[in-house]
């Protein structure tokens, strides 16, 4: 399941049930030049156009924003979907937790989907949201086996007019895949 296929029935849910759509900010945290740079891009998006006080950061803006007021009855919810999120791991946690704890703020807008390597990142880089209850819902996903990985080839390769790979040749990448680490990337 791709982003993009999740963004689509996302929209298409909550068209049905007769909600209104979230936003979705996608950030793969690698791509961040500095860890704290998500607040800014959290930021960009709810306010695109936004003239920012200098001595104001992007956090303390966002944390002021949603601590204080009821935001406005058409005010989206943002979908934030932070790949890699083991990267805003710092020496003092500040960035992981304070992005969690936007999440928990009496008027947050704000839904967090983080996907990571490690699989214990909430119980040993957030305990301080265990201790007060946030601790977030984990959903740890198996690798893929074999003929899944072949599955999910074909299905991409049916886009091309023409043979891509040899089935064997699919086989073989697929069982290698597999048994190292069933990681397609």
């Amino acid at each position: 399941l791709s982003m993009e296929k999740v963004k689509e029935v996302l929209v298409n849910w909550a068209d049905e049930s007769g909600f209104q759509a979230p936003d979705i900010l996608s950030v793969n945290c690698t791509s961040l030049s500095n860890t704290s740079d998500i607040f800014g891009k959290m930021l960009d998006k709810i306010q695109p156009r936004r003239k920012l006080n200098c001595s104001t950061a992007p956090l303390q803006y966002l944390q002021k924003m949603f601590s204080e007021k009821q935001q406005p009855a058409g005010t989206k919810m943002l979908l934030i979907v932070a790949d890699e999120l083991d990267y805003l791991i710092t020496k003092d946690k500040v960035v992981l937790h304070e992005l969690f704890m936007l999440t928990t703020s009496p008027f947050s807008r704000f839904i967090l989907i983080g996907i990571a390597n490690a699989i214990d990142l909430a119980d040993r880089f957030l305990p301080k949201l265990q201790s007060m209850n946030c601790k977030p819902a984990v959903i740890t996903f198996c690798a893929y086996s074999k003929d899944q990985i072949i599955s999910i080839l074909q299905q991409r390769f049916e886009a091309f007019p023409y043979t891509v790979f040899q089935p064997q040749a699919l086989e073989l990448c697929a069982r290698k895949v597999a048994s190292a680490s069933g990681d397609m990337r």
